[in-house]
């Protein structure tokens, strides 16, 4: 976006600066400017001393507390040219947090409107103002912030948009709502609006329109329709809690909405197949959830079983759908139960029946190097990342499994590669890989300091969680010990042996290497 104006200064693009009336220009930090657009993004809003940490925190950077959030602000005031005691721009909630005071909500520059809430047909009825209002508050606390444009805002290109059509009915006001893709104008779901004055109903259709997102975003689409690009359906399913909530583990908003439909559809398939994606998600996410019981080997296995279930009773359903075909194909390929030559061949199917899709060399090129084909699994991935977004999660992802590829395949100078890449286009994921393959500075980075190894206990389900995710389902015993290796021996230097669960040293034979 351009410069925007707000009082007597000029930002400058994805607020890396500030521009005051007098020419001076001052840039910001990386922390500051994160935590200058939340308070942007968020109007008039208290933003919680502890809820801004945490998206500092997010960077990939060392976890920081609150004390660390009032010098940010601090910095962001002085930056600023504002005063705590007489603020314009910022105002304190003492002991709670921080209100944006300044202008109304800016939407990053890149990060594009998911909701634009216009055009309003009979807004000039009396209660239609009220009504407006109320329908934006109630859309505001439900969709990240920043993603959501109220009627009034500048024009501007957005996924979905949201029309409004009041009329007056012997002096009540009532309306419909009408949802459609904001590319293609397809309506994607209609509300209507009985009372205007009510607004636990107009909070009901907030949420309704949110759910009707969330299925836009999350639910496949059909095979007619599937770009080339797209997203297999369980990356769909991160992407669509991650873009409403703003939370990168989306695990816990897809299971309250999935089973919301499953609750009033049991035989819904296609939820119950992205349940079983949602458990797999929930397996990965849980153990970099610093709030969550780990998941214990009974626990793990048991969802494993749920699992199998879902999606070997999928495959038959889903006969003439090879997307939802593919996802299943994904959950079998998981759980490592003798299923990965079924998975690569529906995902070789795919590739010969139909136009490429990267969704469909994705899981062919994961499993090509699970069989330890390292050079085919290269070229699958780099196809599928052609055919993909840059700073997706799609592409993210795609990174990641190459990366363990490659790894595993022992081709270290094409993961050195991928690894400087994914630095580039993809902090966060290069954090992880940074952590888990144990890349230099490794130990400065907060997910190996706070997550992987604060202690023996939890570096032993580091390698354990590491095992279950990743190791395991490689078919050669030298890839699993190449993909194992660099993790267990920094813990194992740090901690000794007992550190090494017994099924890694089973499957990898690294105990009597690290101990030699």
């Amino acid at each position: 976006m351009k410069a925007d104006q707000i009082v007597d200064l000029a930002f400058g693009r994805n607020l890396m600066s500030v521009t005051h009336s007098d020419g001076t220009q001052l840039h910001f930090t990386r922390q500051e400017r994160t935590l200058l657009s939340r308070l942007v993004r968020n109007p008039g809003r208290l933003m919680r001393r502890a809820a801004l940490a945490e998206a500092v925190s997010g960077l990939g950077e060392e976890p920081i507390g609150e004390r660390h959030v009032d010098y940010l602000v601090n910095q962001l005031r002085r930056k600023l040219r504002d005063s705590a005691r007489a603020p314009r721009l910022i105002r304190t909630q003492y002991g709670e947090g921080y209100i944006w005071i300044g202008t109304a909500a800016m939407p990053v520059d890149g990060e594009p409107v998911l909701l634009r809430f216009g055009p309003v047909y009979g807004e000039q009825l009396p209660g239609a103002a009220e009504l407006i209002e109320g329908l934006t508050t109630a859309l505001t606390a439900r969709i990240e912030p920043g993603r959501f444009a109220a009627p009034g805002q500048p024009p501007g290109q957005s996924s979905f948009t949201l029309e409004a059509s009041l009329h007056d009915s012997r002096g009540q006001l009532k309306g419909a709502l009408v949802l459609r893709d904001g590319n293609t104008g397809a309506i994607q779901g209609t509300f209507r609006i009985a009372d205007a004055s009510d607004s636990a109903a107009l909070g009901q259709t907030a949420e309704a329109i949110a759910h009707a997102l969330w299925s836009s975003l999350a639910l496949p689409a059909p095979p007619e329709r599937m770009a080339p690009g797209e997203p297999p359906p369980w990356v769909r399913l991160f992407e669509a809690a991650l873009t409403l909530d703003g939370q990168m583990l989306t695990w816990k908003s897809n299971a309250g909405r999935l089973d919301a439909i499953l609750a009033n559809e049991p035989d819904n398939a296609v939820a119950e197949l992205m349940r079983g994606l949602n458990l797999y998600t929930w397996l990965i996410q849980n153990f970099r959830d610093p709030a969550a019981a780990i998941i214990s080997e009974a626990q793990w296995q048991a969802t494993e079983d749920e699992m199998e279930s879902i999606a070997l009773a999928a495959l038959p359903r889903f006969a003439d759908q090879p997307v939802m075909q593919l996802a299943a194909a994904k959950l079998l390929l998981f759980i490592d139960r003798g299923y990965l030559h079924l998975a690569r061949r529906i995902a070789d199917d795919l590739l010969e029946s139909s136009a490429a899709h990267a969704a469909a060399f994705a899981l062919a090129g994961e499993a090509a190097g699970l069989l330890g084909e390292t050079a085919r699994a290269t070229v699958l991935l780099e196809r599928a990342l052609e055919l993909t977004s840059v700073g997706t999660p799609f592409q993210f992802y795609l990174l990641t499994i190459e990366a363990t590829a490659l790894l595993a395949g022992n081709d270290r100078a094409g993961f050195d590669r991928l690894c400087t890449l994914t630095r580039a286009v993809a902090p966060h994921a290069y954090e992880t890989l940074r952590a888990f393959c144990v890349l230099p500075g490794f130990e400065q980075s907060p997910v190996f300091a706070h997550i992987i190894a604060p202690d023996a206990g939890r570096a032993h389900e580091a390698l354990r969680f590491l095992w279950n995710t990743t190791g395991r389902h490689f078919a050669r015993r030298d890839h699993r010990r190449n993909m194992m290796r660099p993790l267990a021996a920094a813990l194992v230097a740090r901690f000794g042996p007992d550190v090494l669960p017994a099924a890694v040293d089973l499957g990898t034979g690294l105990r009597a290497e690290l101990t030699a």
